[in-house]
């Protein structure tokens, strides 16, 4: 039998006054407006109005009944407070003094009642988003007349209304409809709409209308109460004490203590949890006796459904051949699914670490109820002590829990120790060091060997891969291998920013203006292609499959990076260096690397390539379009050649480098920073 834990949220007696139950049935009929929290996102959005939005009056359809109310129903004067924009109110001023609010978590309204009839309050909202909103002479309309109010109505039941048509039928409840509780139906001893769900909800509403209705006439409110003559009809009272044996499992009962009265029908064997005190025995049977689905009962009362069958809910998302997400929606991929919080998943984030284990927290989304479902981890709050509403080892779900693990608490439950939880402990955790592969406690060429080997064609274990992956991309390629080049080294202080290939006489090299790390190579070739790579390299190794090869070339010493015999063709080239990919040109094409630094102060480099020898002009502009620098001009040979930039001379701003060639035009922004 589950536990579960209701709140009702009131504010009474000009004071406010937070009643929290277990064990006790707390009812109210009373609609205070909107108590739900707004999200996060929402409030950030809508800020700033809140101050200006809050409105008070004295009167209002606060319990929602369709007429308006003058007099709170304890016969006491009232103001009910709206503001938009999210905001929570920490606190109310007025006449009696400061009322602190910032844990009732009201972020749209509420009711303030206690008042004398026709009191005159000034009252000073205060938000959490600073702003403060003063709202002066209000006035309370109890013992006032509905002509005061400005409405032309009386209805019958004292309230309201713009005419008499408006006014509610007296006796008819179809149109009225509870927000907790859904349909209302016909108190047995007056005209109230009160919840039809309370009938049979395993609390007595009975003669002496202990929680605001007589439900009596409704065989004794389904068997809540004890008949007091003619089967309830004429009264009815609360039932004895509960007992084991007594047919209905209340009070401290579990289907572990007392089996006759709590054992699970066979309609409800798949559900996890017992609400027999809460109208039905379980989420399958609320279908079968009053068509309410699983998705119903957790999103309005709060139920949990877990391991139900939830025949009212159709097929499930697996049967429909979709994928269900964290908050129970059905999608055709993963991606489309929404992140989850806490509140997305049916949680509670008021109730969390309150000293009190509650079942729709009991996810990871809501942190296990913050703790509050394993013994070990709950703490006790001001209104709950874990002793008695807290977690036991059957509600610790939490794999990471020290309850859970070997030698806690709950060890050995079916609960923890590999039996219901995976085991959570790191299987690489003894690869401690980055970059070392082959787990020997050291980072040298035999590592980059294994990286080589594997974007050549090899396989890595998944705890290999994590080493070999520096950078921490989720991808094994050259630039994690000069990370593991870096380490073996210590760094270098001159990383190449551009590269140039030539291929001479069936010769191909590679230079760069600084440290290369590694090369990549994809070739394409005939049958009678053979190669030769450079033994001047760290590590250098190839593959060959069918008419394609790849070569990874490590840390070269000299330019010359392969020597071939054949004919072939490059299909793709990769350089990297300490800091990423580096630029890579061929000198029969025209082209400009990128200025290095850049940002810079007070001068910049950069390469340019040309295919064949030619006049070259080289000058910086700034963003007026003047000549303020010419970097080269003049007659120059093909290949690559080098220029510095000295602007000490300029002040700082964005400028551009224009090269020209041959009739070609690279252009490039940089950014003097001084």
């Amino acid at each position: 039998m589950k536990m579960f834990k209701m709140i009702s949220l009131c504010l009474c007696f000009s004071v406010v006054v937070f009643a929290t139950e277990s064990n006790s049935k707390v009812k109210s009929i009373m609609i205070n407006k909107m108590f739900a929290k707004k999200s996060i996102a929402e409030a950030q959005d809508t800020r700033g109005i809140c101050d200006e939005s809050a409105t008070v009056t004295g009167f209002s359809d606060y319990n929602g009944n369709n007429t308006v109310d003058l007099c709170y129903e304890d016969g006491t004067g009232f103001f009910e407070f709206a503001w938009d924009g999210g905001c929570t109110l920490l606190s109310i001023g007025y006449s009696a003094g400061d009322s602190d609010t910032s844990e009732a978590g009201f972020t749209d309204g509420l009711v303030f009642f206690g008042f004398e009839p026709g009191a005159t309050e000034d009252f000073v909202l205060t938000f959490d988003d600073g702003t403060v909103a003063t709202l002066a002479g209000a006035v309370s309309y109890c013992g006032s007349d509905c002509a005061s109010a400005g409405y032309a109505a009386t209805c019958f039941d004292g309230g309201c209304a713009d005419s008499e048509e408006a006014c509610p039928t007296e006796g008819d409840c179809s149109d009225i409809v509870d927000p907790q509780y859904g349909e209302t139906t016909l108190d047995c001893a007056d005209n109230d709409c009160v919840p039809l769900a309370w009938i049979g909800d395993g609390f007595c509403d009975g003669t002496a209308q202990q929680y605001g209705a007589d439900l009596c006439c409704y065989d004794a409110d389904g068997g809540d109460c004890a008949p007091e003559v003619n089967g309830g009809v004429d009264g009815c009272a609360p039932l004895a004490d509960p007992f084991c044996g007594d047919g209905i499992c209340n009070g401290d009962e579990t289907e572990l203590s007392c089996p006759e009265d709590c054992a699970s029908s066979a309609d409800c064997e798949a559900c996890d949890l017992d609400f027999t005190a809460y109208g039905s025995e379980c989420c399958d049977t609320a279908w079968i006796e009053f068509g309410i689905d699983c998705a119903t009962l957790e999103a309005n009362y709060s139920w949990d459904c877990s391991g139900c069958l939830c025949p009212g809910d159709g097929p499930s998302c697996e049967e429909q051949g979709l994928i269900t997400c964290c908050d129970g929606s059905c999608v055709s991929d993963e991606s489309e699914c929404p992140a989850c919080d806490c509140t997305s998943v049916g949680g509670n984030e008021t109730w969390l670490a309150d000293g009190y284990c509650d079942s729709i927290n009991n996810n990871e989304f809501c942190g296990y109820d913050a703790g509050d479902c394993c013994p070990g981890d709950c703490v006790d709050s001001a209104t709950y002590a874990c002793s008695e509403f807290g977690g036991t080892c059957a509600t610790c779900l939490d794999c990471n829990s020290a309850d859970n693990a070997a030698g806690g608490q709950c060890a050995g439950d079916g609960i923890g120790e590999g039996e219901d939880c995976e085991d959570t402990a790191d299987p690489c955790a003894d690869y401690d060091v980055a970059g070392d592969i082959n787990n020997d406690d050291a980072v040298n060429v035999l590592d980059i060997v294994s990286v080589v080997n594997y974007i050549l064609g090899d396989t890595l274990e998944e705890c290999q891969l994590q080493a070999a992956d520096m950078n921490g991309d989720s991808e094994i390629n050259v630039l994690d291998i000069v990370s593991i080049v870096n380490v073996i080294l210590g760094g270098r202080s001159s990383d190449a920013t551009s590269a140039t290939m030539n291929i001479t006489n069936d010769t191909v090299s590679i230079s760069g203006n600084g440290f290369i790390g590694a090369i990549q190579m994809t070739l394409s070739h005939g049958a009678g292609f053979s190669i030769s790579l450079t033994d001047d390299a760290m590590v250098a190794d190839y593959r060959t499959n069918g008419d394609m090869t790849t070569l990874i070339v490590v840390a070269p010493n000299s330019d010359v990076i392969f020597t071939a015999s054949g004919e072939f063709e490059v299909e793709e080239a990769i350089v990297a260096g300490g800091e990423g990919y580096v630029p890579l040109s061929m000198p029969n094409t025209f082209t400009l690397s990128a200025a290095y630094p850049n940002p810079f102060n007070p001068s910049t480099s950069l390469d340019m390539n040309i295919p064949a020898e030619g006049y070259v002009s080289v000058q910086a502009y700034n963003l007026a379009g003047q000549v303020v620098g010419t970097i080269a001009e003049g007659n120059m040979s093909a290949g690559t050649h080098s220029f510095a930039w000295d602007a000490s001379d300029l002040s700082s701003g964005v400028y551009l480098i224009k090269a020209q060639y041959a009739g070609s035009v690279a252009t490039q922004k940089v950014i003097l920073a001084k």
